[in-house]
């Protein structure tokens, strides 16, 4: 019952400002688009009385079918899905941290270019909020194109999310050049690394080398059994005394 007052609310409201048409387009002390202000308040602060009726859980559930519907909707009924489905998400997020309702502030509406927004204030218990109407002029018409609810920060607050967001932008930014940075002298590390593996391979690689060209293979060839020995301990760093070459065999 509640999903159908909401629905019933704002259908009705849309629906009075598409097919209300003035001569004046202009907005007067008491009129927009030749609509009265106080039936455009009334409408909004009807739309806040049903937003209150609604729990997080459910605002979240309405959020998902309209969502849905959206998807599968065209033209207006497609516009009108998404508009509830961003008012009932906004509501879904502010319903816990607002607390109880109060009272309702101060009614507001202002024009840029085409654009006519509409602002109800709501005075909660824990933190005020305001609803927020956004209509698009098309011709002597006002359309419905959004609906916001947006909590009220101090100033302090405000300066303080501000910083945080600097904070968080600069740490980003040093982050990411220290890895660069990284990464660049990561490059002059790789040649003394190959350098140094190269050099160490060195004195295995010439003494067999000359061993091959020298010294004929033979299993039984002392001298060159005491140059392979020579070799590997040079590579190892081990002693001669701590192994034994019983058997020499060549690959090529």
């Amino acid at each position: 019952m509640k999903k159908f007052g909401l629905t019933a609310v704002l259908a009705a409201f849309a629906f009075l400002l598409v097919s209300c048409g003035s001569t004046n387009t202009n907005m007067t002390a008491t009129k927009v688009y030749g609509y009265e202000k106080s039936d455009i308040k009334q409408q909004m602060q009807q739309t806040a009385e049903q937003l209150n009726s609604i729990s997080a859980k459910n605002a979240r559930k309405q959020e998902e079918k309209y969502k849905n519907d959206s998807e599968l909707a065209e033209g207006d009924t497609k516009n009108q899905d998404v508009i509830l489905e961003g008012m009932l998400g906004d509501w879904a997020d502010a319903a816990d941290k607002v607390g109880d309702f109060e009272s309702f502030g101060d009614f507001t509406v202002t024009k840029a270019g085409k654009t006519i927004t509409c602002k109800q204030g709501l005075d909660y218990s824990k933190r005020d909020a305001e609803l927020v109407f956004v209509y698009t002029t098309r011709g002597s018409h006002m359309v419905l194109t959004g609906v916001n609810l947006n909590l009220k920060y101090t100033l302090g607050e405000t300066m303080g999310r501000a910083g945080m967001n600097v904070l968080l932008g600069m740490g980003t930014v040093f982050a990411i050049l220290i890895i660069i940075c990284l990464v660049i002298y990561a490059f002059n590390i790789i040649p003394y690394l190959q350098k140094k593996f190269s050099e160490d391979k060195q004195p295995v690689e010439t003494a067999v080398e000359t061993a091959r060209e020298v010294i004929p293979v033979d299993n039984n060839n002392d001298e060159l059994i005491a140059v392979i020995a020579a070799a590997v301990s040079a590579y190892t760093g081990e002693s001669t005394d701590d192994f034994v070459v019983r058997k020499i065999r060549r690959r090529y």
